[in-house]
C-alpha cells in the first residue's frame, strides 16, 4: 500500500444472511449490502460517499472500522491489516479511529450526563482518570461550541444540533486519525447543518484529521468534501476530485443524482426543475452479471448486461465504471 494512503480497503464484501426462500429451498438468501468495495484515503483529507439510501454507505463505514466483521476482503489502516486483529489490538486501535452517527437523539446514552459520556473514552483508554477527566472533558466540550455548564446536563436537555456537538467531542475525546461521519447531520435544520459543517472543518484544519463523510445530500457534499466517491449496489461506480466529479460526471448514474438536486430555477409553469432516476433499484440480493446500474441506465447496451465494467481512469485521479463513460465527459 502507497504510504499516502490511511485507509485502503480491497474487494470488501458485507453480506447478511436472512433466512432461506421457502420448504424445500437448500440455499439461504443474502443481503449484498457491500459488494467489492475498493476505497483508498489520505491523510487529513474529506472523503465523501455518497449514493440513494440502501446503496450500503453506512454498513461501508461500519465494516471500514470493523463495527461489522466483513464477508469478505480487507481494510488496511495506516499499513496494519484490521482484519487480522484480534479484541486487544481493535481495541487498542479504537483510539485512532471513530465515529459520528447519524441520529443524536438516538446515539448518545439518555442516562448519563455529558461530563460521563465523553469522558468515558479518556478512561477507558486510559487516557485520562480520577480528577485529570473533568477538565479534558470541558476542554473538548469547548472546542465544540459547547460552555462547561453542559458537563452536568443530561442529553434531553439539548437541542439537535448540540446533541451532534457532544457527539463530535466524544469522538475526539480519544485524538483520532480518521473519523466515519455516518450522515451525521441529515437529521438536522440546514442552518445547523451549516454550523456542524463549519465546525468540523475548522477541526480538520486544526487537528489534521481524516473524515470519510457519508451522505445522500450531494450539495453538502460537494461542499465538504475533497473527493467523493459515488456509490451503487454495494460498490464504488464513479470516484474523483469533488469539483471534477460534480462538474463533469462520467458515470450515469453520477449524473442522474446530480440531476434530481433540486436547483434553483423554475420551468415557464412556474414549478422547479427536478429530475429522478427513471427505474428501479435492483435487489442487493441479487448476483449482477453485467453493470449492476444497467436497468436503470438510458445509455445501456448488450455489453452492460453482458460484461461488468471495472473502476477505470477517465482523466488523472477520476475513476468511472462505465462502458461509455467518454460519451459523459460534458458537465451534468
Amino acid at each position: 500500500m502507497a504510504e499516502q494512503e490511511l485507509i485502503f480497503v480491497q474487494d470488501l464484501d458485507v453480506h447478511f444472511d436472512i433466512g432461506r426462500e421457502g420448504f424445500g429451498k437448500s440455499s439461504a438468501r443474502k443481503v449484498r449490502a457491500v459488494d467489492g468495495l475498493t476505497l483508498k484515503i489520505r491523510p487529513g483529507e474529506t472523503m465523501g460517499l455518497v449514493g440513494e439510501s440502501g446503496c450500503g454507505k453506512s454498513t461501508a463505514g461500519r465494516a471500514i472500522l470493523r463495527l461489522v466483521d466483513p464477508t469478505r476482503g480487507r481494510v488496511m489502516f495506516d499499513g496494519q491489516d484490521l482484519s487480522a486483529l484480534g479484541p486487544r489490538g481493535l481495541r487498542q486501535m479504537r483510539k485512532r479511529m471513530q465515529i459520528v452517527h447519524q441520529d443524536p437523539y438516538a446515539s448518545l446514552n439518555p442516562r448519563m450526563k455529558v461530563k460521563d459520556i465523553v469522558g468515558e473514552s479518556l478512561i477507558v483508554h486510559g487516557l485520562a482518570k480520577g480528577r485529570a477527566v473533568a477538565p479534558r472533558v470541558a476542554a473538548l466540550l469547548e472546542t465544540v461550541g459547547l460552555g462547561t455548564e453542559a458537563m452536568e446536563r443530561y442529553p434531553h436537555e439539548f437541542s439537535g444540533g448540540q446533541r451532534q456537538r457532544v457527539g463530535i467531542a466524544r469522538a475526539l475525546a480519544v485524538e483520532p486519525d480518521f473519523i466515519v461521519l455516518d450522515e451525521s447531520i441529515s437529521a438536522l435544520d440546514v442552518s445547523i447543518q451549516a454550523q456542524i459543517i463549519n465546525l468540523l472543518k475548522d477541526l480538520q484544519r486544526d487537528t489534521g484529521v481524516t473524515y470519510l463523510f457519508i451522505s445522500h445530500d450531494m450539495a453538502v457534499v460537494r461542499h465538504m468534501s475533497d473527493r467523493v466517491a459515488v456509490m451503487y449496489l454495494g460498490a464504488v461506480v464513479e470516484m474523483g476530485p469533488s469539483e471534477s466529479l460534480y462538474a463533469s460526471p462520467r458515470h450515469p448514474y453520477t449524473r442522474a443524482l446530480l440531476k434530481s438536486v433540486p436547483v434553483p430555477q423554475v420551468t415557464a409553469a412556474g414549478k422547479p426543475t427536478l429530475e429522478g432516476i427513471k427505474g428501479e433499484l435492483a435487489s442487493p440480493m441479487e448476483v449482477h452479471k453485467g453493470c449492476r446500474f444497467c436497468n436503470r441506465c438510458p445509455l445501456v447496451q448488450d455489453i452492460c448486461r453482458q460484461s461488468p465494467p471495472t473502476l477505470d481512469v477517465v482523466t488523472p485521479g477520476h475513476f468511472a465504471a462505465c462502458h461509455f463513460s467518454d460519451r459523459l465527459a460534458t458537465a451534468a
